[in-house]
C-alpha cells in the first residue's frame, strides 16, 4: 500500500525513518537483499545470466532483475553486450580497491605469524612491497640462540634473497623490473648495509 504523501510503500517506513521490517539491531532489508544479489556476482569468471544470479541470491528472477538494473545504472554491475550476462561493474571494483588500500596487512597477518613461528620453531618475518622493494615490517622471534640480522624496515635485494625472489616470481615484471635492472647494473642495494 502506498503512502499518498511520500509515494513509499507503507511497509517501508514506520515514521521514524527506519524500515518497519528492521530487526532490533537495525538495518535496511532492501540493502540486505541488494548485498545478496551483488554477492552472487562475486567469484565468477564469465558474466552470469539472470537465472543464475537469481538462484545464487535465492530470489525470483524478476526481483533480481530489478536490482541488477539499478546496479547497472550506478556502476555496481554491468551487462555484457555479447552474452547478456551480468558481472561486477567499475564502481564495485573501485569499492574493492578502496577497501584493500585501508587493509592493515600487518594487523591482519600478525596472529598468523605467531602461529607459524610456533609451528615451525623458527623466527618468521612479514615483508611487504615498499618503495625500495621487499621490506620487512614485522618479525616474530623464537627463544633459540639463532640471531637474525634483519629488523623491521630492512629492505631485501631482489636477486640474492629468497624474499626478493618470491616477490619477483609473483609481482608483475613491470613492478619488479626496475629494481632487478638496477641490481644487475651493479648499483648498491639500499638495504645492503642494513
Amino acid at each position: 500500500m502506498k503512502d499518498a504523501k511520500s509515494g513509499h510503500g507503507a511497509d517501508e517506513t514506520n515514521g521514524t525513518g527506519h524500515g518497519a521490517g528492521d530487526e532490533d539491531a537495525g538495518g535496511v532489508q532492501a540493502v540486505d537483499t541488494a548485498v545478496r544479489v551483488l554477492s552472487a556476482l562475486i567469484d565468477t569468471g564469465a558474466p552470469l545470466m539472470l537465472k543464475t544470479v537469481a538462484e545464487r541470491a535465492e530470489m525470483q528472477p524478476p526481483k533480481a532483475h530489478r536490482y541488477l538494473v539499478s546496479f547497472c545504472r550506478s556502476g555496481l554491475a554491468e551487462r555484457d553486450a555479447a552474452s547478456g550476462g551480468y558481472r561486477l561493474g567499475p564502481l564495485a571494483v573501485r569499492l574493492g580497491l578502496a577497501a584493500l588500500r585501508r587493509l592493515n596487512v600487518v594487523q591482519v597477518a600478525s596472529p598468523t605469524l605467531g602461529e607459524l613461528r610456533d609451528e615451525l620453531g623458527f623466527t618468521v618475518g612479514l615483508a611487504v612491497w615498499g618503495a625500495a622493494g621487499p621490506t620487512f615490517v614485522r618479525f616474530e622471534e623464537t627463544n633459540d640462540a639463532l640471531i637474525i640480522s634483519g629488523r623491521p624496515g630492512s629492505v631485501m635485494p631482489m636477486l640474492t634473497s629468497s624474499t626478493g625472489r618470491i616477490f619477483g616470481a609473483y609481482l608483475p615484471a613491470s613492478v619488479t623490473a626496475p629494481l632487478i635492472d638496477r641490481e644487475l647494473s651493479g648499483v648498491p642495494h639500499p638495504g645492503r648495509d642494513a
